[in-house]
């Protein structure tokens, strides 16, 4: 399971705690926790992106495979960002405001990262970046 949940960009310990500070994540809960899969699955950035989102399904399956997180599952929403920034800024949009998710992740370009992780601070959604390497990241 520690394993599964690097594929997500954190210890298990440091998930654990995240689902644990939130009230969305209560232990009584059975509905899964909701995560928005942001990847350039298309276009020029595919090449990258396509293996990131591969860890992440891998990742989900290890971890509902032990039993989930607090006893619930993780439910993964893909979104292929194309390459694209204005479809990566639609794409974490409609994953936060339609899609209601808990949590965003993806994305391997900081270009892309910097577009989706504004959107979501804004949203007040966690984000976790799989590959954006700036540290200009860490400001939003």
């Amino acid at each position: 399971m520690l394993h599964g949940a690097a594929a997500f960009g954190l210890g298990l310990p440091s998930l654990n705690s995240f689902f644990n500070a939130g009230s969305a994540f209560a232990k009584d809960d059975a509905d899964p926790i909701k995560i928005g899969a942001l990847y350039n699955v298309s276009g020029s950035l595919s090449s990258l992106d396509v293996p990131a989102q591969n860890g992440s399904l891998l990742a989900a399956k290890q971890i509902n495979d032990a039993g989930g997180v607090l006893g619930r599952p993780i439910e993964l929403i893909p979104y292929d960002g194309a390459s694209n920034i204005t479809t990566v800024t639609l794409g974490a949009k409609h994953l936060i405001e339609v899609e209601a998710v808990s949590l965003l992740l993806g994305l391997t370009d900081t270009s892309f990262v910097l577009a989706a992780a504004q959107i979501a601070q804004d949203a007040g959604v966690p984000f976790i970046d799989v590959g954006g390497t700036a540290p200009v990241i860490t400001s939003i």
